[in-house]
């Protein structure tokens, strides 16, 4: 049998796991901006967009809630790069669930603020202006997602892909794709991910092509001052030579193990060696 049919025999019995179903047990969302009050789980059947340049297109003003899109995708691209605007949004919740959404154009793709116990899983994040995942908060998992072109705001000096403010703990990012993560101001800085706070556990995930502007610095991940964190088996990869960091821990309390970074002019900073770290 030709490999090709073979694949496609091996992906029609499962070999490869059942496709995830689609929610259907929820209440539709039907247009943008839209506001959650009340606990339960919500989805989207169609596409949505919305102009508006701040907000949240979703916002989630309860806890105990999932928000499933099904795949469809959130657009705010029509509020040009200056927008201001979250595509979803939530401060001070509990237990939030954000699962296969697409989100688009927006300032930050998801911005869950204070709170704990969320979950951000699947989701497919391109174009947004600053940030793809903005958090702060505790026990807190980031994992499966895909976010691809992050920045291009004229006026910023930074760009992330995920960005965990001071004062979180407990989060774990795992198995997430970052690339293209471009600060376009001079001196700017670019993140993969920017980190604050202790006892996070960043994990295979990716960070590809990482730009700063004229004169910035570029890193893979970065852990701001006293951060603390485990960082194991992530790739930090850049196809050109770049200023910057692949693998930054924040603090020599930190611990870096088997990651591989190639491009940047400083492998490791902040962080103790366990091992099995290479960088070229």
């Amino acid at each position: 049998m030709p490999r090709f049919l073979a694949f496609l025999a091996l992906l029609a019995a499962g070999v490869f796991g059942p496709a995830r179903a689609e929610t259907t047990e929820c209440v539709n969302i039907t247009s943008l901006p839209a506001v959650i009050t009340s606990q339960g789980n919500y989805c989207l059947k169609q596409d949505l967009s919305t102009v508006i340049a701040t907000g949240s297109a979703i916002a989630i003003n309860t806890n105990n809630v999932t928000l499933d899109c099904n795949n469809w995708k959130i657009g705010g691209v029509a509020a040009g790069l200056g927008t201001n605007a979250r595509g979803i949004g939530a401060s001070n919740r509990l237990n939030i669930t954000i699962r296969n959404c697409g989100i688009r154009g927006f300032y930050a793709g998801i911005e869950l603020l204070d709170g704990a116990g969320h979950l951000i899983e699947d989701n497919r994040l391109d174009q947004n202006t600053v940030v793809g995942i903005q958090l702060r908060g505790d026990g807190n998992v980031v994992r499966h997602n895909r976010i691809v072109d992050t920045g291009g705001r004229p006026d910023s000096s930074v760009s992330y892909g995920i960005n965990i403010y001071s004062g979180s703990s407990g989060t774990l990012v795992r198995d997430n794709i970052i690339i293209n993560v471009t600060a376009t101001a001079a001196s700017s800085t670019s993140f993969g991910m920017r980190f604050g706070g202790t006892g996070h556990e960043i994990a295979q995930n990716l960070f590809s092509n990482m730009l700063a502007g004229a004169g910035g610095t570029a890193y893979g991940t970065y852990g701001a001052g006293g951060a603390i964190a485990s960082l194991r088996d992530n790739t930090a990869f850049n196809p050109a030579a770049t200023v910057g960091v692949g693998i930054d821990g924040g603090d020599s309390t930190s611990h870096c193990k088997g990651n591989s970074v190639h491009g940047f002019n400083s492998g490791l900073a902040y962080c103790t060696d366990f091992g099995g770290n290479s960088a070229n």
